[in-house]
């Protein structure tokens, strides 16, 4: 698991959850289950938060949005470790 990323997940989810104020966020592990905790808008803003964080790391966009990612049934972003995974994914197909 990429450090770099999974620091920016914890980051970015720590930024939401100040409007959100979800408690099973506030000390999130990776097997903490981000798409049930979250609404639609809060993944809307993570994603857009994520992309932007990923922007400043790497110096390019990367497109983390995508009908998969707002699909209940077919998110990768079950649990946060899940999240971690598939941004690492689009980092790799990106870089």
């Amino acid at each position: 698991m990429d450090a770099k990323i999974k620091t920016l997940v914890f980051e970015s989810i720590e930024e939401i959850n100040k409007d959100l104020e979800i408690n099973e966020l506030y000390k999130p592990t990776l097997e903490t289950q981000f798409f049930d905790l979250v609404d639609s808008l809060g993944v809307l803003n993570f994603i857009l938060d994520i992309e932007q964080r990923l922007e400043r790391e790497f110096g390019k966009y990367i497109q983390i949005a995508n009908e998969e990612v707002m699909d209940a049934m077919k998110t990768p972003f079950k649990t946060i470790k899940d999240v971690i995974e598939f941004i690492e994914e689009r980092v790799e197909k990106e870089a």
